[in-house]
């Protein structure tokens, strides 16, 4: 890379445009004494962002203009074949103009003679300020207590976060990158929803009664939180409880109640099959054949 040749090309190029562009990019790599290079045209049509013909017509434009010299496979190995050799371009040594003096009745390196007073400076302290400023009070950030700083910056508990951690026995300490993504995925949700801790922990109580056998987790207590929300208020004022299960016999009660006669007797012989009892589900096929049959047409007499 030669800046020199670049900030010549800069200063004293002829060309404009996309052929000014392809000059700096040769110009790029140049030496600083032979001002000349062989890259490839697909180099620097790739470093001009053109395509390959018009980066070669832009350096036989360059040739034209008398901004460089092109040298037929001059450049590479001088060993390797010639069509094996890329073509050396040549950039124009431009004139070297003197440097401008801008001092007048001064020439070359010569500097007017000094006159006046020729008292050396002396440096002045600065006198220091009587302006009071709130740094001075000790209002500013810097000045105040780390303390106060830490109390300011501390982030506020996340009660929900603690409260879904509490419920399902999960130590913080000691929580996995999975395990607090299922964390952070219930709260967000239940967030979402406007739940609060204590709804979370009446939910909780809830869950655990109704699913005694399995563990509580954040994703199951999302996952049942609409079923798990008929909730009763606690007299005692302690938050909210779920209401006491119905009793089994009553359900089955009811059941049977609102089943017909042949619904009846299908399940009679549903379980007996399933006990596998022979004269229970004999005793069944009949019953439901029974029902299933129709009834017997009465016969009336004509007197004759």
């Amino acid at each position: 890379m030669s800046v020199r040749v670049m900030a010549e090309v800069w200063a004293n190029s002829v060309a404009t445009g996309t052929t000014l562009l392809v000059q700096l990019a040769l110009a790029d790599h140049a030496e600083d004494e032979k001002r000349s290079c062989f890259p490839s045209v697909t180099h620097i049509a790739k470093k001009c962002r053109v395509g390959e013909s018009t980066a070669r017509r832009h350096i036989h434009e360059l040739e034209k203009k008398g901004e460089l010299r092109i040298e037929l496979h001059g450049g590479g190995n001088w060993k390797a074949h010639d069509s094996q050799r890329p073509n050396r371009y040549v950039l124009r040594e431009y004139p070297k103009t003197p440097p401008v003096n801008l001092t007048p009745g001064v020439t070359g390196d010569t500097c007017p003679p000094v006159t006046g007073d020729t008292t050396p400076l002396s440096r002045v302290t600065p006198e220091p300020s009587l302006t009071i400023t709130e740094s001075s009070l000790g209002d500013s950030p810097s000045a105040k207590p780390r303390g106060a700083r830490e109390a300011r910056t501390a982030k506020k508990p996340d009660l929900v976060f603690e409260t879904i951690a509490d419920v399902c026995g999960i130590d913080l300490a000691e929580l996995t990158k999975s395990s607090r993504g299922a964390l952070n995925d219930a709260c967000k949700q239940l967030r979402d929803i406007g739940a609060t801790p204590d709804e979370i922990r009446a939910r909780a109580r809830a869950y655990r009664q109704k699913f005694s056998n399995i563990s509580l987790t954040p994703s199951a207590l999302v996952k049942h939180w609409p079923t798990l929300g008929a909730t009763t208020t606690d007299t005692t004022g302690n938050g909210t409880r779920p209401p006491p299960p119905d009793n089994l016999q009553q359900v089955v009660e009811r059941r049977q109640q609102a089943m017909t006669p042949r619904d009846r007797a299908m399940e009679a012989l549903r379980v007996a099959r399933m006990t596998g009892d022979e004269l229970t589900i004999e005793a069944a096929e009949i019953e439901l054949a029974q029902i299933a049959a129709p009834a017997p047409r009465r016969l009336v007499s004509v007197a004759s």
